[in-house]
Order: structure tokens, then sequence, then C-alpha cells
């Protein structure tokens, strides 16, 4: 069957090995037009496939309708659907989004188009993620622990797409004699309660196709001395997080499950200990350093966009897990 395929922008002859027989017209509309015939709908999925991962826009697909079939008009709005998963005029609402990874993750998708919404319980915070973020994001100062106050959030909040949460104050670093009970509690307060809370009150405002994405730690999996009290909060997150996959679907929730990560959770540890830490412990992984914010970034815009995954566990430790 004969194709006529048309993408936005110009393409030199490097993308040929990527379209078979399909010639490559320049249109003076700024396009690039594919025609040429295909042997079976399994070498026109490879071309659509060769398009989605290098990036490219698709604007249009067409062939003789005579030899159209139903599976054909099934292919094309299967490639339609997965062409416009872009954030793009999406709204999301980071928890936590104001520094480290969830700043970093709302720079992202704004680079995307997407809206944002940051929140934190620090004014300050707040004021300093909004010159970093385009004009038109929100913040909101919240205090996560509060039901009443997460309550009235969402309501004046409205509807939205997407809901990340990544707040969390300095790790809790600490043998176990040395650990007061009190703080133990506030540590869960809002890193599990706070995910908890933020889940039950925001859900109900997640427009259709939309997500909820969670963040647990490596801790849990390989916990070290000293983390005795930072350990168990992962693991409590990953379940409530696979909880309220079952408890919300078609909400899909997962889990992000990010390693040792350079932000500013560790500034508990005087900086000659924590830059010693950051080093040692990114020569013993197997990519050779630690994360960086922007590492942990595009797995979360991964988990808003990839739409069959739910209740799962994203790990991103650098290869700790082996080794």
């Amino acid at each position: 069957m004969h194709y006529c395929i048309r993408i936005q922008g110009h393409l030199d002859h490097y993308w040929r090995e990527w379209f078979g027989n399909l010639e490559i017209i320049h249109e003076a509309t700024g396009t690039s037009l594919l025609s040429g015939p295909l042997a079976d709908q399994a070498a026109l999925y490879g071309v659509l496939l060769a398009i989605r991962y290098r990036g490219l826009t698709l604007l249009s697909l067409e062939q003789d309708k005579e030899q159209t079939t139903k599976h054909d008009r099934s292919l094309l709005m299967t490639n339609h659907i997965e062409q416009n998963q872009s954030l793009k005029g999406q709204r999301l609402v980071i928890l936590g989004g104001t520094s480290g990874i969830g700043l970093a993750t709302a720079q992202l998708a704004a680079s995307e188009g997407a809206s944002i919404v940051v929140a934190s319980s620090q004014q300050s915070s707040i004021d300093r993620a909004l010159t970093l973020l385009p004009a038109g994001a929100e913040g909101y100062e919240l205090d996560l622990t509060n039901e009443e106050a997460v309550k009235s959030f969402f309501e004046r909040l409205g509807g939205f797409d997407h809901l990340i949460f990544t707040a969390g104050e300095s790790l809790l670093v600490g043998e176990l004699g040395s650990i007061e009970l009190e703080q133990a509690r506030q540590f869960y307060n809002l890193r599990f309660w706070g995910a908890f809370i933020a889940a039950k009150y925001g859900s109900s405002h997640i427009r259709p196709g939309g997500s909820i994405v969670l963040t647990s730690g490596a801790a849990g999996r390989r916990p070290a001395k000293g983390l005795v009290a930072v350990a168990p909060i992962t693991s409590a997150v990953e379940s409530l997080g696979r909880a309220l996959a079952v408890e919300l679907a078609p909400i899909r929730v997962n889990v992000i499950c990010p390693g040792v990560v350079k932000t500013e959770l560790w500034n508990t540890l005087p900086e000659e200990a924590r830059e010693g830490f950051f080093q040692s412990t990114g020569q013993g992984l197997l990519v050779g350093r630690i994360g960086e914010a922007g590492d942990l970034a595009q797995s979360y815009l991964y988990a808003l966009r990839e739409g069959y995954s739910t209740g799962q566990v994203i790990v991103v430790d650098g290869g700790a897990s082996l080794v």
C-alpha cells in the first residue's frame, strides 16, 4: 500500500535509513513528506515508532481509502494517542516543588509547556522557586501535615491533571539510641501522612487520564547504619502507592524510588562530611556518580506520560541495588 506521511520540519538524508523505501520530499511550508509503498502493517508500525522515538512530530498520514481496513484505523488512532502524550497544556501540582527533585521536575515539565503549581511550607522557598519557573506558575504556602489546610487548598485549586508529591524535610539520620520519638513522628507526618492526605483530597480533582506520583527512597531496600528512621518510611510509601492504585483506579498511582541524590535533604550533615559522603558513594555506584535532581525529573515525567503502568515503583539509584 502507498502511504503519504507528513512530518514537521525538513529531514536531511541521515533520516533515510529510518524510513526504508519512503521518499523524503521537502515542502515549501517547512514540512517533510514521506511518500511511498510499505509492504504491510508491521512496516508501517516501524515507521511510526521511528517517528515517535526520534522526537519528530507527525502531522498527517494518508493512504488509498479503498484499502484502509478497520485494523489500519485502529493503528492510526493508537499512534495519534501516543503522539499526543505531551505535557503541553496540562496542569501539574507538585507538593514540595520548590527545591531539589520537585523543583527540577517542575522546571522540566514547564519546558514542555505544562502549567505548574507548587506548594511548600516556607514562603521564601516559594518566592525563590517562582523566579526559576516561567511566568504564570503558581505558588502556595501550605502545611502538608494539616489535613484541613490541604483539603481547603485542593478545593480552591480546582481541576488539574497530575499530582506529584516530593515534599520532605532534611533526612533524619542517626543511630537508634540517639533519635527522639517525637522527631521520628514528625518525619512520618510529612513524608507518609502528608502523601496520604494529599491523595485523599487531591484525587477527586484529577482530570480523566491523570495520575499521582509519590516519592520513596532506596534506603528501604538496602538500609545503612544511621538510617533506621528513614528506611521504614520508604517502604511504607511504596505500599501506599500500591494501595492507592487499587483504591483510586483508573487514576494511575506510581512511586519513584531515588537513590542518593545531591539535594538540600542532606544539609543536616556538615559540609565536609556531606561532600565526602557524596564522593565515596558515587565511586561505589555502577554509574560512577551520585544522582542529580535533573536525573530524577526525567523519571517523574516518564511516570506521568506512560499510561499503562500503575501501582509500580520505579527505582532510579545508579545501580546501588546491585552492588
